[in-house]
């Protein structure tokens, strides 16, 4: 994650308090309270995706995601908004539950449970404000209007949004699958937006000013969360009766969207190189142009300069999935060029400082934008016809061998770097397949790459062990590794995380079409039977 400066390292947010700034100015502020005390107690409101109450920040080791909850909400549910001090254990310091209780929450009441408190801003953190640039966006009544040109939904459920020119959205987030789905959503929603608008509305009669500073306790109107699933972490009382979201990891939206979606834009281009680049290679190099975010910092006081693009710093731990997902693509054009930059587009270093201000001519430091969602929504509905093989060698498994599927889902592969393998020769995004299987005697999982473009031929992969609680996170860095390694499998990562012996490639039939996936009839049922017979090697 990227350390924001004047924090020390590894230190735990404990409060997540007002909206603050200074009369005049557009850049509002945000109160932070970490443990060990700081002296530093705020940081600019564009930085919200990376603060959560519990959350280690400038953490000098990874953090994995760990969810301890998931809050299905019903239509019977009543919520109420109230003040987080309804919530009786908020800390064991009187400063902290002093400043925590005046802070808005939504108290979700279920029968024979714990009640539920969800702070606001958490709430809407973790469905609108994902980025820099919407929590900068939801601070004005018409910034996405003048942003973004939506055309009206088509016979066929398609929908067209124009990215105007003069657009402050970073466009390297476009190719944030979560992201990409989330604004589609925020845009072709009314009810959705209303809720989005809200933020501002609420802001606007409620903020408080003396001479110098103005002041708001954030709160908003949510939509209608009739069946959505939040995956979260946080705080049980001591008599189990309530529980305190600290975060929320995942979100499982279930609300309308259009059948398909394109954004527009004439800086969509795909760089086609006329000679081909070390900085182009795939493989274990595929990433190495990049800065990971922990290589840069935030400088909560400089400006940032619109000479740069907007750099996007994402370290992938929140997610969304929808239940009626659409088909959201960036309408790509191709465009021939000479030579790359050593540095990437942005042309940024390892151990620069960057700022989430609005970019502005005479800035001072690059541009940046912290958050992003990963799309965890099934795209089978989507892409089946590309597993057509697979999905037939399935059920001669279930029917044959006796095998049952317990789950399965189609994602997205990420994109990585400056390597496309996470895109079909036409543009598409490739996606990957899991299945998990049971037979008599073991549990596995099947993962299956997407090579309906004949990219080339790639094992059946089978794992041994992996279990249920890591899985998302494993397979983050699964579908990351499959792309770095230039659409291989990462076989040290596997080793690593189940050992050596954990994993195992069944290859395709060998037959002509089957590079693309077109393995015929006759083949299925041996192919089936090396599987089979691979899974229960185990015993």
């Amino acid at each position: 994650m990227v350390p924001i400066d004047g924090f020390d390292k590894n230190v735990r947010i404990v409060h997540v308090g007002d909206l603050f700034k200074k009369i005049g100015t557009k850049d509002w502020k945000i109160n932070v309270f970490g443990s060990p005390i700081q002296n530093k107690k705020y940081t600019r409101f564009a930085n919200l995706p990376l603060l959560s109450r519990d959350k280690i920040i400038n953490s000098t080791m990874p953090e994995r995601p760990s969810v301890d909850r998931i809050i299905h909400m019903r239509a019977k549910h009543q919520i109420e908004s109230v003040f987080l001090s309804d919530f009786s254990e908020l800390s064991d310091y009187e400063s902290v539950v002093r400043a925590e209780g005046t802070q808005k929450a939504f108290k979700i009441k279920q029968r024979n449970q714990p009640t539920i408190y969800i702070p606001q801003l958490e709430l809407a953190k973790a469905i609108f404000l994902i980025d820099s640039y919407l929590c900068k966006a939801c601070m004005s009544t018409t910034r996405l209007s003048l942003e973004f040109d939506v055309k009206p939904k088509n016979s066929e459920g398609h929908v067209d949004i124009n990215v105007l020119e003069t657009t402050t959205f970073p466009l390297d987030a476009f190719d944030q699958n979560g992201t990409r789905m989330i604004l589609a959503w925020l845009l072709t929603n009314k009810a959705v937006l209303q809720s989005f608008e809200s933020i501002y509305r609420r802001l606007d009669k409620e903020r408080q000013s003396d001479k110098t500073w103005e002041r708001w306790t954030f709160n908003f109107d949510p939509p209608d969360m009739t069946n959505w699933k939040f995956h979260v972490k946080g705080k049980m009382s001591h008599k189990q009766q309530a529980y305190l979201v600290h975060e929320i990891i995942g979100v499982e939206i279930d609300s309308e969207m259009p059948k398909s979606v394109q954004f527009h834009n004439p800086s969509f281009i795909r760089r086609k190189p006329k000679e081909h680049t070390a900085l182009e290679k795939d493989g274990d190099d595929g990433q190495s142009w990049h800065v990971r975010p922990d290589e840069l910092s935030i400088d909560d006081i400089e400006s940032a300069s619109d000479e740069n693009n907007t750099i996007v710093l994402d370290d992938g731990r929140l997610w969304v999935s929808f239940s009626k997902p659409c088909s959201v693509t960036k309408k790509i054009q191709e465009k021939e060029i000479t030579k790359v930059s050593e540095n990437g587009d942005n042309g940024i270093l390892a151990g620069e400082k960057v700022s989430t201000d609005d970019a502005h001519q005479g800035g001072t430091l690059p541009s940046a934008d912290v958050g992003g969602k990963q799309d965890l929504s099934d795209k089978e509905k989507e892409c089946a016809s590309r597993f057509q093989s697979f999905n037939d060698m399935l059920k001669i498994l279930e029917h044959k061998h006796g095998c049952t599927k317990l789950d399965s889902k189609m994602l997205e592969l990420p994109r990585v770097g400056r390597s496309r393998k996470h895109l079909l020769a036409n543009g598409l995004q490739r996606v990957i397949q899991y299945v998990k299987v049971k037979t008599t005697n073991v549990t596995v999982r099947l993962l299956e790459i997407d090579t309906s473009d004949g990219e080339k031929m790639i094992s059946t992969k089978i794992l041994y062990g992996a279990g249920d609680k890591d899985w998302l996170e494993d397979f983050k860095a699964i579908r990351e590794g499959i792309v770095s390694k230039g659409l291989s499998w990462p076989t040290k990562l596997l080793d690593d995380l189940y050992g050596e012996k954990g994993h195992k490639g069944t290859n395709h039939p060998q037959h002509q079409g089957s590079q693309a996936g077109n393995i015929p009839v006759d083949a299925l049922e041996s192919w089936a039977g090396r599987v089979f017979a691979d899974i229960e090697r185990i015993r």
